[in-house]
């Protein structure tokens, strides 16, 4: 164990007047070291073992004397909890010879306690001891954290005052000021009073510091020029522990308060509590409707000043000759028959030519003998509140409204959803009728074409039922882009005016793209208004709208900005407008942004086209030359992919050789289902039918997954198309999928469809376009 000090008990010593022999001394000094209040160790340097321990340290740290003359210091030593980090200690205490420090004890039963530390390294008969004093300052530190949240509490007081509050010393050190003081006068406090408060090198004359410091309290005023501000102040004296006196000073600003009593002595004495207490507009007028007196806040509400309104008749400010004809005669009947006063409410045109609802509170004025010498009325701007009556009840009427749309919405998708199922099996009827019989029978193939061209009417007109009911969903089809600017031409030069000249210039082979025709025409539409809107009026100028194919190759895609390499249909919309500055260049794209001041646009259009060009997986390019013209250049990918550039070969379904693949056709409806089966199987293909996902699952399972393609409705008894068609992919990752439906019903996530990566045609479709489509499809295997 090393070596180890151990006093055993010791009797009590008597006092008999002689000097102690070496041995009682001893004891004596153990005795009282037991009796000390504060724990006492020896200790090992080497080993950071106890060697001695007091009473005191037993009871506080809950061991026997035996227990702790086993341990060592890092047993109960929070902050030294190693060998290591007690040698270093050891060292430092070596140097300095003693060493003072605070820090934790455990207890036995794991509990900690704060610690005094006072520890003396000492060497008696060539042996080196640490002698350590501890004392337990719990009740110290919970004095401190007591006196730390007075102290708190107390700052929190005085930092939450709407006053200003701050104490100086008496050498006008500033030693502590409140956020309302800092924020009048600043943070820059490490100064006197006097220099912080009035920019001075010495005491202020009128500084009433001496009075406070003799323990007198203070009322005061004092007024600041520079920062227009008056004060009336608190000083008191506060004692300070050290027994020195401060200053404690509260700053209430009545600057407000000083100017209200100056405007009161100016005016006169009958105004005076209601000007400058009432918060509405106050008026008096003769007998003869003459304006003598406006407040400010009536001033405020008819924009007029009080010179302005001083001397004008009342009815001035109504909006209709016959409402001032009515007022004048009512000023008559209320001279003479003097009825008891009723407010009324008028209409009133202000300065700047608002109409606005006032309510009018009157009353009688009358001279000392009871005579009616004028009126005087309290009038209230209650436009906001009628305004908000009327809101009120517009929007209730609202929703009543949009109860009913959303009735007939829910009617008109419903109505969409079947009526689209009859008219894809009459548009696929009719394309089978159509091929069937062009070269046998024409007169039959004419009327199966009447039959084709009426549905596509119908198709249209399900499709604006499904956008009213908003069930609709973008139509990805094969579009001629001539074609949709084409059909547009007649509407844009109506959008347009007669002062603009739409010129069209179109590729005459141009490739097809893959889009929602909608949304192109929306492309096309915003950027020719957005044309238009730079047009100079009046002068107009010209838009050009141009169509062409581009190859762009490894090099070319260098230099056109955001573009890759591939086969692309470019739209150009060009004008000779005004030109967009570089400094707006490069906002014009940014949603709400706009340079039109007079509120008519909504700054949407451009973010529109962006937004739906990036879905099409283009991009859009701009160039402008300030008072010259700007050029809107659209990227779309082309369908029809060639291996040499300006190889603009027409694509037809006869340029596509079907090699009998198999078709997997999941439709609830039958008469869709036998009609797209019919349409499949006449163009080659091999097509399985089945009327919900669970039958389709099955044949997959049954033929071993071996398919192309598998089309599907979204809408299924059951599983949806969508989860269908993903749980067909894990058992086939290279299969083909197109997911169709005549809207997207409310429980179905659009933009899981949309992130799926599966291809999407809306009902009613025509089979042409469907046919298009599993050809584009199956060319990928």
């Amino acid at each position: 164990m090393g070596k180890t000090l151990r006093f055993n008990n010791m009797k009590k010593i008597k006092a008999s007047g002689k000097p102690m022999k070496a041995e009682e001394s001893l004891h004596f000094c153990m005795e009282l070291i037991n009796l000390s209040n504060d724990t006492i160790f020896v200790i090992d340097p080497e080993t950071s073992q106890f060697l001695y321990v007091n009473d005191k340290a037993c009871d506080d740290l809950g061991y026997t004397r035996d227990e702790l003359l086993s341990m060592h210091v890092t047993d109960i030593e929070a902050i030294l909890p190693d060998q290591f980090s007690w040698k270093n200690h050891v060292e430092e205490v070596k140097r300095t010879g003693s060493m003072i420090l605070e820090g934790e004890h455990k207890r036995k039963d794991k509990t900690t306690f704060p610690v005094e530390v006072s520890i003396r390294y000492i060497t008696n008969t060539d042996t080196d001891y640490m002698v350590v004093l501890v004392r337990n300052i719990t009740d110290r530190r919970n004095a401190q954290i007591a006196l730390k949240n007075e102290r708190d509490r107390f700052v929190n007081i005085l930092e939450s005052l709407e006053d200003g509050i701050y104490i100086v010393n008496q050498q006008h050190d500033i030693e502590y000021l409140n956020p309302v003081i800092k924020q009048t006068f600043g943070n820059d406090y490490k100064k006197k009073c006097y220099e912080y408060f009035h920019n001075r090198n010495e005491a202020c004359p009128w500084c009433r510091n001496e009075e406070v410091f003799a323990g007198k309290t203070v009322k005061w005023e004092f007024s600041i020029e520079d920062k227009h501000k008056t004060y009336e102040l608190f000083d008191m004296p506060i004692r300070n522990a050290d027994g020195t006196i401060s200053k404690f000073e509260i700053f209430h600003d009545i600057s407000e308060t000083k100017r209200a009593e100056e405007s009161l002595k100016q005016s006169e004495k009958r105004f005076r509590t209601l000007v400058e207490t009432i918060p509405y507009g106050i008026q008096e007028n003769d007998t003869a409707g003459i304006i003598t007196f406006s407040n400010d806040s009536h001033c405020k509400i008819l924009g007029y000043t009080r010179d302005e309104m001083h001397g004008k008749p009342i009815w001035d400010f109504l909006c209709t000759d016959e409402e001032r004809e009515n007022l004048r005669q009512f000023l008559k009947h209320l001279i003479k028959e003097q009825p008891v006063p009723s407010p009324f409410i008028a209409k009133n045109i202000t300065k700047d030519r608002r109409i606005i609802d006032v309510k009018v509170d009157w009353n009688y004025k009358r001279n000392s003998e009871g005579e009616v010498t004028g009126f005087i009325a309290i009038i209230t701007d209650i436009t906001e509140q009628r305004k908000a009556e009327e809101s009120r009840q517009r929007l209730q009427s609202q929703l009543l409204h949009s109860q009913k749309m959303e009735a007939i919405g829910r009617l008109a998708g419903g109505i969409a959803h079947d009526f689209g199922n009859i008219l894809t099996a009459i548009k696929n009827f009719s394309s089978l009728g159509i091929k069937g019989t062009r070269e046998s029978d024409p007169y039959a193939c004419n009327i199966f074409d009447h039959i084709n061209t009426a549905s596509f009417r119908a198709i249209n007109l399900t499709r604006q039922l499904l956008t009213f009911s908003r069930k609709d969903f973008t139509r990805i089809v094969k579009i001629d882009l001539n074609k949709i600017i084409n059909n547009l031409f007649v509407m844009l030069q109506h959008i347009i005016g007669e002062d603009i000249t739409i010129v069209t210039e179109y590729s005459p082979c141009l490739w097809a793209i893959l889009g929602d025709s909608g949304k192109l025409e929306q492309i096309i539409t915003n950027l020719v208004v957005n044309a238009r809107d730079a047009m100079p009026l009046p002068g107009g100028g010209t838009i050009t709208i141009r169509t062409e194919n581009i190859f762009i190759d490894d090099d070319s895609s260098r230099e056109i900005p955001y573009s890759r390499p591939g086969q692309f249909v470019r739209l150009t919309v060009e004008d000779t407008g005004a030109g967009i500055s570089k400094q707006n260049l490069q906002y014009i794209f940014d949603p709400f942004f706009t340079t039109k001041r007079n509120g008519s646009s909504s700054g949407l259009g451009l973010s529109v086209v962006y937004a739906i060009i990036n879905d099409q997986k283009g991009w859009i390019n701009v160039a402008s030359e300030e008072g010259v013209k700007t050029t809107f250049e659209v990227y779309l990918p082309a369908l029809i992919t060639h291996s040499e550039p300006g190889a603009e070969k027409k694509s037809t379904l006869k340029d596509r050789t079907n090699r009998g693949e198999r078709i997997l056709l999941v439709e609830d409806d039958g008469i869709v289902r036998i009609s797209t089966r019919m349409a499949l199987a006449k163009e080659g293909y091999e097509v399985f039918e089945a009327e919900n996902a669970d039958v389709a699952l099955r044949i997959f399972q049954e033929e071993n997954g071996k398919f192309h393609l598998v089309i599907s409705d979204l809408v299924l008894p059951g599983q949806n198309g969508l989860q269908l068609i993903k749980e067909l992919l894990i058992l086939n990752p290279r299969l083909k999928a197109i997911l169709n439906s005549g809207y997207v019903d409310k429980n179905i996530n659009r933009s899981e469809i949309e992130n799926s990566g599966i291809l999407f045609l809306s009902k009613p479709y025509d089979i042409e376009d469907v046919l298009m489509v599993i050809r584009e499809l199956m060319n990928q295997y």
